[in-house]
This record gives C-alpha cells, structure tokens and sequence, in this order.
C-alpha cells in the first residue's frame, strides 16, 4: 500500500500491489483481513474519528489550524486505512500531507517513537538544543531479513543516501554550524526570539542559526507555548506593572470578575489553570481583577469566587450617603471599571506597558 504526492499541488495517488486505487471522492477498497481504505471529498462524523478534529496542539501551520486541515481546506479528498489491530491512518491534502497515525499501545512497543509508557526520560536524551538522540530499544538499522521494502523503490521515493556519518560528525557539524552563524542573522534571530523564557530563547537562536532560517523562530515560540499548556501550569507569575502584552506587543481579550486584590487575582488563575485559552490575568489599582485570554474564547461558563462581571455600583441609599462625604464620590465613580477589552493577543504573556497602576500575571 502506498500514498504519494509528487507536487506540492499535485494529485495523491494510491496503489495497492501496483494498481491504483481510491481514484475518485467516495470511493472505498477492502482486501478481507488486510486493509479497508476510503476517500471522502469532506469530512465524515461517521466514518472519520472526530477525536482528530480536537487534538490540543498550538503549532503554526502554513495553512489552517489543525481542526481545518481536515475539516475545511482538503481539495484532494481525506483517506482512511483501517489496517488491524485498530490501526487507523488519516491523510489530508493540505500543505502536502498531512498524516495522523492512530493506534492502541502495543505490548514491547519500542523504536524510535518510544514506548509510550508515560515517561518521556527513556525515549530520548539531549544531545545540543532542540535535539535529541532517541534511546532505547530497536532503534538501530533493521536487519537485512527483516526489511519490508525492495531497496529500489525505497531510494525512488527517499532518495540515495549519502555516505553515512557518525553520530560524533553529525554532533560536531552542527555545533560548527551554529558557531559560524553570520552576525547579521544572529541580529535578526535576537529579534525574533524576543518574548520567549530563557531556556526556549537559546534554543532558538540555535535552531535558526543552523537551518539559516527566521521562520523556525515561530516553530519554537509554539513549541514553548505547546510545553506551557502541559507542564507546571497553574503557577501565576508576576510579569511588571502595566497592562499584559503578548511576544508581538499586543492586547489581550479581557474578562471583568468582582476581585479586587491581588491575592484573589493570583487564587483566580490557580483555579482557571485548566481552562483551555487562559492566558494571565491583570489588576489595576482601585478595579477589579481581569482575566486574560486569546481571541475568541470565553471563559465565563466556568464558576470562579467572587463571580464574573463589574461589580455592582451603591444602591440609590449608599449613592446619597456617598455623595454627602467631600471628595468621596469622585474617587468612587472614577474606579468603576471599564467593559472587556476586545483585543487580538495570542501566545504567551511576555511583557507589559508602562503603566504603572496595573499588576500583570502570566499563568504558567
């Protein structure tokens, strides 16, 4: 069974010992005990395992996010092969290919993907940044016998090998690479990088000095944003005085709740810690407490203390007393707090403004 896509734009075809299958949008193939296979011009709730469409993953794509990689943007349909043992491969068109591999753990499972035991420490080990060397069992070259492909169509479609190098000559080539990076790339690679914690700051300064590339840098912003979502999150760290800002110097969409210390503000993002979209929160001296989030996500569905909303003002009787004290209702009246701010932040919280009445926390 092979899938391949010779162009960018180009057709995807598929063959099954040599003959071609799956031709037009709709059309289905099953050889008994071995592979059932389908094509579809658009997603399929009944065929298709919408568990895809919800993968948590914050990579930048050239095109879509992931959910509209299979969902919206497919021009040369969406395959499906049900191999056995509840295999279950996912190809799109989009940006090439995209391919999801779906599959139960197996018993001894082993190689260069790891084996999926829950920890991460004996699948790999770091060798210089943003790259390791997978460890473990059967991940050394596939014995003779026990290859699955003919040599020629493996060079047809992976091209012929040069001559190998030693994992001690790889190591050192990319060490060389990234110590001889033009100062004028370097330059740029310090820019684009702004914004991220240390650690994730080396790495990609690294990591654009050795392809030459300035895009990588978005590749490792989202790597760093994918590692913020999953590990020690829950932890609220205090980024300065001002409103937040995200890498690029933006605003985020804001939520008012009915906290007014700091101390609720930091309890309030332990508690939102799950809460997919949250980002920070922020608290101006004399207001409310702000919850920070990413365009388009609303997290008001979720319970917090306090509530959510601008906290109501003094009844008609509490106005008037109010009133009646010198230089009390003006303070009072020009604390209220403003209606949500609509704003296009994304990412992490990575800075702030000048404005010295505001307290900013990143939830981490």
């Amino acid at each position: 069974l092979v899938l391949l896509r010779e162009e960018k734009e180009g057709p995807i075809k598929v063959t099954y010992d040599g003959v071609e299958i799956l031709q037009v949008a709709g059309s289905s193939f099953d050889v008994n005990g071995v592979v059932k296979a389908y094509r579809r011009n658009s997603w399929d709730s009944d065929l298709f395992d919408d568990r895809i469409l919800s993968m948590r993953t914050r990579m930048n794509f050239t095109l879509g996010d992931f959910e509209d990689r299979f969902k919206n943007l497919p021009t040369e349909g969406i395959y499906l092969f049900k191999l056995p043992n509840h295999i279950d491969i996912t190809v799109t068109g989009v940006d090439w290919l995209g391919v999801i591999i779906s599959m139960p753990v197996q018993v001894g499972q082993s190689g260069y993907c790891g084996n999926f035991n829950g920890d991460a420490d004996d699948d790999a080990e770091p060798v210089v940044p943003s790259w390791d060397r997978p460890i473990g069992a059967d991940i050394g070259p596939v014995p003779d016998p026990e290859v699955l492909f003919p040599k020629e169509p493996v060079a047809l479609l992976l091209g012929k090998a040069d001559k190998a190098q030693t994992e001690e000559e790889e190591v050192a080539q990319r060490i060389k690479r990234i110590n001889e990076c033009p100062n004028a790339l370097l330059t740029k690679a310090e820019e684009a990088c702004g914004g991220l914690t240390a650690a994730y700051h080396k790495f990609c300064i690294f990591d654009v000095c050795l392809t030459r590339d300035l895009a990588v840098a978005k590749s490792v912003g989202s790597a760093a944003f994918v590692q913020h979502k999953v590990n020690a999150r829950g932890v609220p760290i205090f980024m300065g005085h001002g409103r937040c800002l995200d890498q690029q110097g933006e605003e985020f969409r804001s939520f008012h709740t009915k906290l007014r210390t700091d101390t609720a503000c930091q309890h309030l993002l332990r508690t939102l810690s799950l809460t997919d979209g949250v980002m920070g929160a922020q608290l101006k001296r004399g207001g409310t407490c702000e919850v920070l989030t990413v365009k388009e996500v609303d997290p008001t569905n979720v319970p917090i203390p306090g509530g959510w909303g601008i906290p109501p003002g003094p009844s008609k009787a509490e106005d008037v007393q109010i009133r009646l004290v010198p230089g009390v209702a003006e303070s009072v009246h020009a604390e209220d707090v403003k209606p949500a701010i609509e704003a296009n932040g994304k990412g992490l919280v990575a800075a702030t403004t000048d404005e010295a009445a505001y307290n900013c926390w990143q939830l981490n």
